[in-house]
């Protein structure tokens, strides 16, 4: 199951981008059925679990809970 990186990116402006984001660090942002898990770029907290390629949301920005960085894919 390959595990990828995202990329730390600053704070987008608000109204330009989707923030995805959870309150606590009970389990993933997103979890599906694939074979890929996307990491936090900045503490390699898994935000998106078992990923399909093909369901991954490139003009989202996802905040991670464990560190509060701005990710991107």
């Amino acid at each position: 199951m390959p595990a990828i990186r995202m990329t730390v990116i600053t704070e987008p402006a608000d109204g330009r981008r989707a923030v995805l984001m959870r309150q606590n660090l009970e389990g993933h942002l997103i979890q599906d059925e694939g074979d890929s898990t996307y990491l936090c770029g900045s503490c390699g907290f898994a935000l998106l679990k078992d990923m399909d390629n093909g369901h991954v949301f490139v003009d989202v920005v996802f905040k991670c809970p464990s560190c509060e960085s701005f990710n991107e894919i």
